[in-house]
């Protein structure tokens, strides 16, 4: 009885754990001299793992944007532009669901995240897949430390 179950049990452990994985882009290197992020507000999933992840390594975390400013000049050709502002150096974006739970414990979970340079506009660093959260938070902090 124990072999059948074993039989038939870890093929299936297998099929789940297979059907996991993150997709990490990295496309420029993080400027080690200016560790200030904008960050979702709240503690969900991933946030809240990232976050405590990110606090550990130095960064300082923000949540609020900088105020909406109006620039330009007035005059014969009156050219106004009003936009956002960032008080922070990066920016985290994250879009995130649960859908299960690992064997592991930890959330399984379906998500996007970007790491953008407000000073460029440039995506740094990408993510998403479906995966566990702790593995997702592993891969960010190597793709972030530029070890993948």
């Amino acid at each position: 009885m124990k072999r059948v179950v074993l039989t038939v049990c870890i093929p299936i452990i297998f099929l789940l754990s297979s059907c996991m994985s993150s997709n990490v882009q990295v496309y420029n290197q993080i400027d080690s001299s200016d560790k200030t992020i904008t960050v979702p507000a709240g503690n969900s999933l991933l946030i809240g793992a990232l976050k405590t992840k990110l606090k550990e390594m130095g960064w300082k975390l923000v949540i609020d944007r900088g105020p909406i400013r109006t620039v330009g000049t007035i005059g014969k050709n009156t050219n106004i532009a009003t936009g956002n502002t960032f008080n922070t150096r990066y920016r985290l974006v994250i879009q995130q669901f649960q859908f299960d739970y690992c064997l592991t414990g930890s959330a399984a979970i379906n998500y996007d995240l970007s790491i953008i340079d407000n000073n460029s506009g440039e995506e740094v660093i990408s993510q998403s897949g479906k995966d566990c959260q702790d593995r997702a938070v592993a891969k960010f902090i190597s793709a972030l430390n530029n070890k993948q």
